[in-house]
Formats: C-alpha cells, sequence, structure tokens
C-alpha cells in the first residue's frame, strides 16, 4: 500500500480524472462520456484503470449476496474480465503507436512498462474496494444491503478480493485470473456464512 501511495504522490504519468468509477461514466451507441473531472491529475495511468475495475467488483458482490441470477453474475465477470484483458490489449497497442523514443521502444522496457500499469491498476483497483467498503465514502452497491447476514459476508469477500489484488499485483494478473479469485472468495464465504448460490 506504501508503494501504490507513493505511485500516486509521486508518478505524474498522464493526466488522469482522479475519481471514475462507473458513476462517472455515461456510454451509449453513440459514444462515451465522462463527468465529474474536478479530481484530475497528473498521476499514475492505473490509478483511474483500477477504481474502473474496482468499481465494477461491487456490483458483482452485490448481485452474488442479494440472490441475483446466476446470468447476470456471469455477465458481470465477463465486463470485469473483458475490461481487463482489453485495457492490457489497448494499452500495448497505443504504445506501440505512441512511443517513438528507441530506449522506450526497447523490448524489456516496453514489458516492464505495460506490465507496470497493469500491476497499479489491479492494486489500486484493491485500494479501492476496501477505501470504498470500510471508508467514509462507500458505495450504494454495498450500502443498500441492510441485512447483516448478507452484508457482513459481502464485505469480507470484498476486502478478501482486495487484499489479494494489493498483494498480488506484481504477478501478472489478468481478467481471468481475478475473477477466478472472486469466485473462489464467494464459494468461500457461501461455505462460511450460510450464503445461498
Amino acid at each position: 500500500v506504501a508503494a501504490l501511495r507513493n505511485g500516486f504522490m509521486n508518478n505524474a504519468q498522464a493526466l488522469i480524472h482522479g475519481d471514475l468509477h462507473s458513476g462517472s461514466i455515461f456510454a451509449n451507441e453513440q459514444g462515451i462520456k465522462v463527468i465529474d473531472p474536478e479530481f484530475a491529475f497528473y498521476g499514475p495511468m492505473g490509478y483511474d484503470i483500477g477504481n474502473v475495475i474496482g468499481n465494477l467488483f461491487f456490483a458483482w458482490a452485490n448481485k452474488a449476496y442479494t440472490g441475483g441470477s446466476a446470468e447476470t453474475q456471469t455477465a458481470l465477470a465477463q465486463t470485469i474480465r473483458e475490461t481487463c484483458d482489453k485495457t492490457a490489449d489497448k494499452l500495448a497497442a497505443e504504445y506501440d503507436k505512441l512511443v517513438t523514443f528507441p530506449l522506450y521502444r526497447a523490448p524489456a522496457f516496453r514489458k516492464a512498462y505495460l506490465d507496470g500499469v497493469m500491476a497499479d491498476s489491479y492494486g489500486y483497483a484493491g485500494t479501492e474496494i476496501i477505501r470504498r467498503v470500510v471508508g467514509d465514502s462507500k458505495v450504494m452497491e454495498v450500502t443498500s444491503v441492510t441485512d447483516p447476514a448478507q452484508r457482513l459476508p459481502m464485505e469480507r469477500a470484498l476486502i478478501d478480493l482486495g487484499i489479494y489484488l494489493i498483494k498480488n499485483r506484481a504477478g501478472g494478473l489478468n481478467g481471468a485470473a481475478v475473477t477466478e479469485e472472486f469466485r473462489k472468495i464467494l464459494a468461500e464465504g457461501r461455505g462460511t456464512h450460510g450464503q445461498n448460490g
């Protein structure tokens, strides 16, 4: 967490939104609009990416603990998986188009840079999940669950996922790895806390 905080404070990698989540993004067939840029600053690219990924897990957790359909949960898992993997693919494609400095085009540097952005993304997803569960800025997907028998195990599952993302961020995670880990956490939570599948 200290390394992630240090990156947040000191890595002026790109102009980022600073509070990017599903409530700040409007999308339809005509395009995408992003609102509420009042926290924009120069920081690590992975911060915005991680906030989006982290916030998608709240919807899945909510449906898992409040009786959402299997189809809805599968669709949410697919959205998370594709968001992670397509982001990594698009970052790599943009890197190849935009980066022209010969030292930065070296394969080892390119890989380290792109891997670093994605590691940051998973780490910041973890910090966002934990912050929104235990901090002052909670999310509706958590606060709307008023039954403690549902909410407490849901919060535990989210915190477990946040810890996993932070600790394993540099381990080459991808969309399949993080969604599979959350499936395991949910399965263990249901077994421990008596939730129905």
